[in-house]
């Protein structure tokens, strides 16, 4: 708490959750990653921020669930980092899933100055595929930069004043951060042994399955896609025939100013899984919301199924 000097964080401040212990038949789950708060008329430095969860343990007999990643909250007037913030879920092995990302809230006390946040689905329904979930960028109280070797994983939520710039090979990536499979307004349909589970739908219908096992519904605005996508049919067993999860959402908010993709944006969806007579379906794409006064760049943009 330093409301009126600077925080410089050029080492490592971390609050991560403990991995879970086992033998044979017997596994611990993972720990959540805790909090960590930051009060600052200025933040600086290039230094490393973690609120990750613990893995969860990994037997023969019997896998453990990864713990949740923590909350990072940052509130600040002025700005100049460029290090790294991660509140990822930690794997959970074999049988057993990952937990869900954690958040990260990058505050400003000036409205309209450079905002993050990084944000799982839900509290109890999204997907379990958060894996890592991260900051890595360079950012002032008014611009946000990204270049080569920079990203950012997760439901991402961008605002700045001047410009907001994905330079050289950086990504911002939402894939597999929406619905899990089989949830969301539009889930494809289960399906049984020899006919395969639908795909589902978003900005458009998912794809029937085999013998016409219906795909999800077309839902949200084209105008203002603010949603996520929704998980594709399981093919018979969520745990061994999973439909797809659906891709995130991503939103950049820089109205007076410039928008520069020149590396890659996705809120791609999961492919299904399946193995001889069960096949679970696609998920389907996330969201993608630009707003701009001007948008540059030759990179990509993609909200695949």
């Amino acid at each position: 708490n330093c409301p009126d000097g600077t925080v410089t964080i050029n080492g490592t401040v971390s609050a991560d959750g403990e991995a879970g212990y086992g033998a044979s038949d017997y596994t611990g789950g993972g720990g959540s990653g805790g909090s960590i708060w930051v009060i600052a008329n200025s933040i600086a430095g290039s230094g490393t921020i973690t609120a990750n969860g613990g893995n969860g343990a990994d037997q023969i007999n019997a896998d453990g669930g990864g713990g949740a990643g923590g909350r990072v909250h940052i509130k600040y007037t002025t700005a100049n980092f460029s290090g790294r913030i991660s509140v990822s879920g930690g794997s959970g092995p074999d049988w057993a899933t990952d937990g869900q990302q954690g958040s990260v809230w990058v505050e400003p006390t000036v409205a309209g100055n450079v905002e993050f946040s990084l944000s799982p689905v839900s509290a109890t329904i999204g997907s379990h595929h958060s894996g890592s979930a991260f900051i890595k960028s360079s950012f002032t109280a008014l611009y946000v930069r990204m270049v080569t070797g920079d990203s950012i994983l997760g439901n991402t939520n961008i605002t700045a004043k001047d410009s907001i710039a994905i330079q050289g090979s950086a990504l911002v990536s939402a894939n597999l951060k929406g619905y899990d499979a089989s949830y969301g307004t539009g889930q494809g349909a289960d399906g049984v042994q020899y006919n395969g589970a639908g795909g589902a739908g978003y900005g458009g219908e998912g794809g029937d399955g085999e013998e016409a096992l219906a795909g999800g519904v077309a839902y949200d605005d084209s105008t203002q896609p603010d949603n996520i996508g929704s998980g594709g049919g399981h093919g018979s067993s969520s745990y061994s025939y999973p439909g797809g999860a659906g891709g995130g959402r991503i939103k950049f908010n820089c109205p007076d100013g410039t928008v520069t993709i020149n590396g890659t944006v996705s809120a791609d969806g999961e492919a299904g899984y399946g193995a001889s007579d069960y096949t679970g379906g696609g998920g389907s794409g996330g969201s993608i919301w630009v707003i701009a006064n001007s948008i540059a760049g030759s990179g990509s943009s993609y909200t695949h199924n």
